[in-house]
């Protein structure tokens, strides 16, 4: 029995790998696409009050997750999950007693893993809003060199800037 569950996970793994690459490629591809169509659809006021900063750390951010991340992180769960689950089944299978304390184990893990995703979304949400400013104030300091000029060459007003901005950032 076992050594049938062992068996019949190796092909199970290399399905997920080859749906996996494909699936990454395609899902990338369509999720870039569609979240850039829509930004560059966003009314004009929206481009108003939302920083360009937060907007480019988002995008980079989500980027790199999607192209480079994304991919590693299902494939490690669908290795780490398909091996939970047939080690359960064998456990199951060979002593019935446990059956109920692997479900009420299953349970507790799949509360805990949901959890841990909601505190993981809102740190990310609080370190965008925390790099934004440095990333608007780089932008604007580079598209307002005029306005640096005009104060003479001074970079006392950039540094005034951004050492207000750091302050902020590393408070938070």
């Amino acid at each position: 029995t076992y050594a049938g569950l062992a068996l019949f996970h190796l092909p199970v793994l290399m399905c997920g790998a080859v749906l996996l690459i494909y699936a990454s490629a395609r899902g990338g591809a369509n999720l870039h696409a569609r979240t850039f169509g829509n930004v560059l659809g966003a009314p004009n006021t929206w481009f108003e009050t939302e920083p360009s900063g937060r907007t480019l750390s988002r995008f980079a951010s989500d980027t790199d997750v999607v192209d480079f991340e994304w991919a590693n992180q299902v494939d490690a769960w669908c290795t780490m999950g398909s091996m939970f689950v047939m080690l359960v089944l064998a456990i199951s299978f060979l002593v019935p007693i446990v059956i109920p304390i692997n479900t009420f184990a299953i349970t507790g893990l799949a509360y805990t893993l949901q959890i841990i995703n909601i505190a993981n979304r809102d740190l990310k949400r609080i370190a965008n809003a925390a790099v934004s400013p440095s990333v608007t104030s780089v932008g604007e300091a580079e598209a307002g060199q005029s306005v640096l000029r005009a104060h003479e060459g001074s970079d006392e007003f950039y540094v005034k800037k951004q050492r207000k901005n750091m302050d902020a950032a590393l408070a938070a």
